[in-house]
């Protein structure tokens, strides 16, 4: 048996989690589960007593891309969430399958690892986002004005190619105003939103000007279509959406890995949170594993 029924990952610089996290792991506690939390690469860690292994601030894993899929491929079944959808998840390549999906994400080109400029189909956008397809925040994340910027577009493109695939993605100036909408969901069901402001440095949760907003019918229901094009359900996912000029919805990005949850900002998204993790336990059991 292990010792612990969950515990929580987070990484060096949020060694105690963060607080947003420690409020779902204060629910599990005081319903008598025994529950931990550990940074991901701590050796010292005896990981056999983990029990279920939830993948929450390991804001680092970039910076040691390898290294954290063999952390997560060892957890194996014991992983949340399950090992399939964060390997998939990690990599942005995620939204480009989405599309063909018909999900409707915000305007993308990529360019593989290695790839000349002079190959890439010609950005028509006068702003763009260009970022890694493996990374977390604002890490690699700039925003160019063409063709005003074109020369430090095409540097900045040179040097993330180098080490791997880049996003190049149209700028929504809604992101501005409107904000970024982050749908939260826990084993499949709705449970509350935040708004995000473009470029947020990476920070606690609630910590960099995150509020919280009431979703529209129309953004749950997004929110809904993009969850049920995976072929096995998250116990938490987070989907981040803007609007384009018309209020349609886009996806920015799909959080099955590392997001915030915001779970301060709605009162029972701690306990909706700490049910679903229950619920893995439940499945766990039946599967017979402890």
């Amino acid at each position: 048996m292990s010792k612990f029924d969950f515990t929580f990952i987070t990484y060096k610089d949020l060694p105690e989690l963060d607080p947003d996290d420690r409020l779902a792991l204060d629910v599990l506690k005081a319903q008598g589960l025994k529950c931990n939390y550990a940074d991901w690469r701590d050796q010292s860690i005896d990981w056999d007593q983990a029990g279920l292994c939830v993948l929450r601030s390991t804001w680092d894993y970039h910076l040691h891309y390898d290294e954290f899929r063999i952390f997560c491929k060892e957890r194996g079944d014991r992983l949340v969430n399950d090992l399939p959808l964060v390997e998939w998840n990690c990599d942005k390549v995620y939204l480009l399958e989405l599309e063909q999906k018909n999900i409707e994400i915000v305007p993308t080109i990529m360019a593989l690892k290695g790839e000349p400029l002079e190959t890439l189909p010609p950005v028509e956008w006068s702003t763009v986002i260009v970022k890694p397809t493996i990374g977390l925040a604002t890490w690699g994340v700039k925003k160019f004005s063409l063709p005003r910027q074109i020369d430090e577009y095409r540097v900045h493109m040179r040097n993330l190619c180098q080490s791997g695939a880049v996003l190049i993605q149209k700028f929504m100036p809604e992101v501005l105003e409107y904000g970024e909408r982050s749908l939260m969901y826990f084993n499949g069901e709705f449970s509350h939103c935040a708004r995000k402001s473009a470029f947020q440095a990476l920070a606690e949760a609630g910590g960099a000007g995150e509020s919280s907003v009431i979703a529209s019918t129309a953004e749950v229901a997004f929110g809904h279509r993009v969850l049920n094009t995976l072929d096995r359900e998250p116990v938490y996912a987070r989907v981040d959406i803007v609007p384009d000029e018309d209020g349609k919805p886009f996806l920015m990005e799909l959080e099955l890995v590392e997001p915030s949850l915001f779970l301060s900002f709605d009162k029972e998204a701690p306990t909706r949170f700490a049910e679903a993790l229950k619920n893995r336990i439940l499945l766990q059991s039946s599967r017979g594993l402890d």
